[in-house]
C-alpha cells in the first residue's frame, strides 16, 4: 500500500472534518434553539440516507470490478444506475419521514428542509460516485482535490449567508450544501458512464451491496447504543458530556479511517498475502498510537480547550475511547479482509452480534459508572468483537497481535530515518 495514497485520504477526511466542526460554531451562534433542532434532525435523515445509499454501492462496485474479468465501464454504469434506483427510492421516504416529525415536533422549518432533499441526494451522490470510481482507480489526488472543493465550497456558501445576506434561512443553507456537493464533484474529476447499465452487473452489485448496507446499519447503532441508552437513563445532560468524548474522538480516528480508505482497493485486488494482512494492521496501529496517547496523556486539556472547563469531566471518558483506538485497527483489518475476499455476509453477522453485545453491556455498565461505563461498555464490547471475528475468520487469515506491532515499529523507523535524512539535507545546504 502507497503511502501517499493514505496521506491524500488522511488530509481529505481532515479537512472535511474541520469544516464540519467550524460550520456547527457558526451555526450554533446564529440559528435559534428551535432551527438548531430541526437543523439537526434533517442532518440525521440526510446522513442515515446517505449512509444507506453509498454502503449499497462504494465496496461492491470497488471489489467487483477487481475480481470479474468484464469491462471496468460496465461496472461503473452498474454503479450509477443502481445509485440512481437507490435514490428515487429513498426520496419519498425521507420526505414523509421529515414531514410527520415536523408535525409530530411541531417543526415546520424541517417540512421545508425536507422538500430540498431530491436536489441535495442527486447532487450528493454526483459526488459519492466520483469519491468512489476514484479510489477504484487508486486515484487519492482527486479524492483529496473533491474533498478539499466540497469543504471550501460549503463553509464559502455559509459565511455568504450568515454574514453577507445575513440571514438564517435554512433554505439558503441547503442550497448551499446542494453547490457544494456539485463543486466537489467537479473538482473531483467528474465523469460520466459512457454505456447504460446492465441488468446482472446492477444485480451482483445488490446482491453483495445488500450486506453492506446491512453491516454499516449495524455499525451505526453499535456506534449510537451507548448514547441512546445515556439520554433514557440518566437524561440529555449525560448526552451532552458524553457527545464531547465522542466528538473528539472521531478526529482520533481520523488516521484509521484514512488507511482503511487506501486499503480496500488493493486488498481486494487479488488473495491477499500474510505480509501485506500484517503491514496493513501495522499501519493502522502506527497511525492510532501517537493520537491515542496524547489524549490518554492530556484528556483533561485537550477537552478544555475544545469544548471549555464545564465539561472536563467527560476526561475519563475520552481515555477509555483512546484505548479503544488501540483495539480498532485488528478490528477493522477483519472486517477489511472479510469485504474485499468477497464474504461480505460474515462480516454483517458479526457486525449485528457486536451491536447486541454492545447493548447488553451499555444496559449493565451505564446504571453502576455512569457516562464512563457507557464508554467501558463499548470499549469492552469492541476488545469481544475483535475475539469473536478472529475466531470466526480464523488465526491462518487473521494478522497475529504481535506481528502487528513490529510492523507498526517498522513504520516509526522508517519514518525517523525519513525525518533524520531531511534534517541532514537542510543543514547541508545550509
Amino acid at each position: 500500500m502507497q503511502l501517499k495514497n493514505v496521506k491524500a485520504a488522511f488530509w481529505a477526511q481532515s479537512i472535511q472534518m474541520l469544516v464540519q466542526a467550524v460550520a456547527f460554531i457558526l451555526l450554533a451562534r446564529h440559528l435559534s434553539p428551535e432551527q438548531m433542532g430541526g437543523w439537526s434532525f434533517y442532518l440525521l435523515l440526510f446522513s442515515l440516507a446517505e449512509g444507506l445509499r453509498v454502503s449499497f454501492v462504494h465496496n461492491a462496485w470497488i471489489y467487483l470490478s477487481r475480481k470479474e474479468s468484464t469491462n471496468p465501464e460496465e461496472w461503473k454504469a452498474a454503479a450509477w444506475g443502481l445509485q440512481l434506483i437507490l435514490t428515487l427510492i429513498l426520496m419519498p421516504i425521507v420526505m414523509l419521514l421529515g414531514w410527520g416529525a415536523a408535525v409530530y415536533w411541531h417543526m415546520p422549518v424541517l417540512r421545508t428542509l425536507t422538500l430540498w432533499y431530491p436536489a441535495l441526494a442527486l447532487m450528493s451522490g454526483l459526488f459519492q460516485l466520483t469519491q468512489s470510481e476514484s479510489v477504484n482507480d487508486l486515484a487519492f489526488g482527486r479524492v483529496r482535490s473533491g474533498a478539499f472543493g466540497m469543504s471550501i465550497a460549503w463553509l464559502l456558501s455559509l459565511v455568504l449567508v450568515l454574514y453577507g445576506l445575513k440571514s438564517n434561512d435554512l433554505s439558503y443553507l441547503v442550497g448551499g450544501q446542494v453547490l457544494s456537493y456539485l463543486v466537489g464533484a467537479i473538482t473531483g474529476g467528474l465523469s460520466l458512464p459512457k454505456m447504460m447499465p446492465k441488468r446482472q452487473h446492477m444485480k451482483s452489485l445488490f446482491d453483495f451491496g445488500r450486506y453492506s448496507a446491512g453491516t454499516s446499519i449495524g455499525s451505526l447503532l453499535y456506534q449510537k447504543t451507548d448514547a441512546l441508552l445515556l439520554g433514557y437513563m440518566l437524561g440529555p445532560t449525560a448526552v451532552g458530556f458524553y457527545s464531547v468524548a465522542s466528538r473528539i474522538n472521531n478526529y482520533i480516528e481520523i488516521p484509521l479511517n484514512a488507511v482503511t480508505q487506501a486499503a480496500f482497493p488493493e486488498l481486494s485486488e487479488s488473495k491477499i498475502p500474510s505480509e501485506t494482512l500484517r503491514k496493513t494492521v501495522g499501519l493502522m496501529l502506527a497511525a492510532s498510537i501517537p493520537m491515542a496517547l496524547g489524549v490518554l496523556i492530556a484528556a483533561p486539556l485537550i477537552i478544555q480547550i475544545l469544548a471549555g472547563s464545564a465539561y472536563v469531566q467527560a476526561a475519563n471518558c475520552l481515555r477509555l475511547f483512546a484505548l479503544m483506538a488501540l483495539i480498532k485497527p485488528f478490528g477493522r483489518m477483519l472486517g477489511l479482509l472479510l469485504e474485499s475476499s468477497g464474504r461480505p455476509q460474515l462480516n454483517f453477522r458479526i457486525m449485528w452480534i457486536s451491536a447486541g453485545i454492545n447493548l447488553v453491556l451499555n444496559i449493565l455498565f451505564i446504571p453502576i459508572w455512569g457516562i464512563s461505563g457507557a464508554a467501558f461498555a463499548t470499549l469492552l464490547a469492541t476488545w469481544i468483537t475483535v475475539i469473536l471475528s478472529r475466531r470466526l475468520v480464523g488465526k491462518d487469515e487473521a494478522p497475529a497481535g504481535l506481528s502487528a506491532i513490529k510492523s507498526a515499529l517498522d513504520y516509526y523507523r522508517q519514518f525517523f530515518h525519513q525525518l533524520q535524512k531531511s534534517i541532514s539535507h537542510v543543514n547541508s545546504v545550509r
